[in-house]
């Protein structure tokens, strides 16, 4: 691990307080002559975690949980504060370490704290070891499953190294709010970096660069204004064709390792619309097709590439066997069809309209055609009618269905 650690020493504890503080519900940083303290509100309307600077000099074995109380009491005045119940506490010194690599021959793979340390008090440290372990778990699932070329696995490294870099220079950027005296932060860049942070915790600051996976310079991101290849997929209200459900639709898009192909074809009134996904469908799931090409013998047509549809429009002026029947297809043990893959950009029952073309900047008289990877990040954005792009994309690293069951192990060997 490379990097390095200060003397400061922070304290952390989960109280249940009796105090006067009238604040003490909202997450809030305090500064004063004691020290510096932070306040986040903790689940159930009771709990409530501190993060407590301590006085230089002080080794962090040697706190006890009365000096965590007494500098809390201190930080406070003067305001009231007790405690009716500590549920758990600790001491730590501040550190930001990186791992000088991580993986070893692509045999051994370093995820979370085993490759970045940093202080906890803005909990990206579980939030990012999380998006870590998804990273390397969908790609590890979809070779050994025989989906992909073992290759895609290298862009673990790649990518979460990047993330790794940039969360260790937040990590001392964001310690840098506590300070007190002339070097003290405005209370306008405070309330800055803490809106940072929960982007950085939900993995929404994240920009991966161009890879087998990832197609942005192929990209014609024009099509689809708001939204960045390389970063997640924003989430917008639909409404569900089948049933007039709204919902959001990242909800779509469950993390069950499929690729996405989320196809905005335009309004539902424009004759071209029709014509468009009618075209798109042959290409997509004829018999000589991209979808069957890399779709494993035997298993669902949706199986490895889910194909998604956002008409835009009302949902009324149409009828379900109006769409192509690829985008409502014959799947699972009962072999019935699927229709939870057909959305509308259009208003709900409660006449909530989610805008969802325009949130995310589709011309309806263009279309998009934006591939989303099994983490919901957008690996390319391309003209409806680009098929070509679609098939060399994933012939980057997909393995076809015509290759046998004993290539698709030596490979992956």
């Amino acid at each position: 691990m490379v990097g390095d650690s200060s003397d400061t020493i922070w304290g952390v504890m989960d109280v249940y307080p009796r105090t006067d503080f009238p604040d003490i519900r909202k997450k809030a940083i305090i500064r004063s002559h004691a020290g510096s303290l932070i306040i986040i509100p903790r689940e159930g309307g009771s709990l409530v975690r501190f993060y407590i600077e301590l006085p230089h000099g002080v080794a962090a074995k040697d706190v006890k949980v009365a000096n965590l109380h007494e500098a809390a009491r201190q930080i406070f005045q003067p305001y009231r504060m007790e405690f009716a119940e500590t549920s758990w506490w600790s001491a730590y010194a501040i550190g930001q370490r990186l791992a000088d690599r991580f993986t070893q021959s692509s045999r051994v793979f370093l995820t979370g704290d085993a490759c970045h340390t940093h202080s906890p008090k803005a909990g990206q440290g579980m939030n990012v070891s999380l998006q870590d372990g998804y990273n390397i778990g969908w790609k590890l699932g979809s070779v050994l499953s025989g989906q992909t070329h073992p290759s895609i696995i290298n862009t673990y490294v790649t990518e979460r190294y990047k993330v790794a870099a940039g969360l260790i220079a937040f990590d001392r950027s964001f310690s840098r709010l506590f300070k007190t005296g002339k070097d003290a932060p405005t209370p306008e860049h405070v309330s800055e970096q803490f809106i940072m942070a929960g982007r950085y915790m939900a993995g929404l600051t994240a920009r991966y660069d161009d890879s087998a996976i990832i197609d942005s310079k192929g990209s014609a991101e024009n099509l689809a204004k708001n939204v960045t290849v390389g970063m997640r997929l924003p989430s917008v209200q639909v409404v569900r064709f089948c049933d007039a459900k709204s919902m959001q639709l990242a909800k779509a898009l469950p993390a069950d390792g499929r690729w996405r192909l989320v196809v905005f074809p335009g309004e539902i009134a424009d004759p071209a619309t029709m014509v468009k996904l009618q075209e798109l469908a042959h290409f997509l799931g004829g018999k000589q097709g991209l979808v069957p090409k890399f779709t494993r013998s035997g298993s669902d047509v949706d199986s490895f590439i889910e194909a998604i549809v956002v008409l835009k429009g009302n949902r009324l002026s149409i009828e379900q066997d109006q769409i192509p029947e690829y985008f409502w297809p014959v799947t699972g043990k009962w072999r019935m069809r699927d229709l939870h893959k057909v959305y509308v950009d259009d208003e709900d029952y409660k006449n909530i309209h989610g805008r969802a073309y325009q949130h995310l900047g589709v011309d309806p008289s263009k279309g998009a055609l934006i591939i989303v990877r099994p983490d919901q990040y957008i690996a390319a954005t391309y003209p409806l009618s680009d098929v070509r792009s679609v098939e060399n994309f994933f012939a980057h690293f997909g393995a076809t269905s015509l290759q046998s069951s004993s290539e698709r192990v030596s490979e992956r060997l």
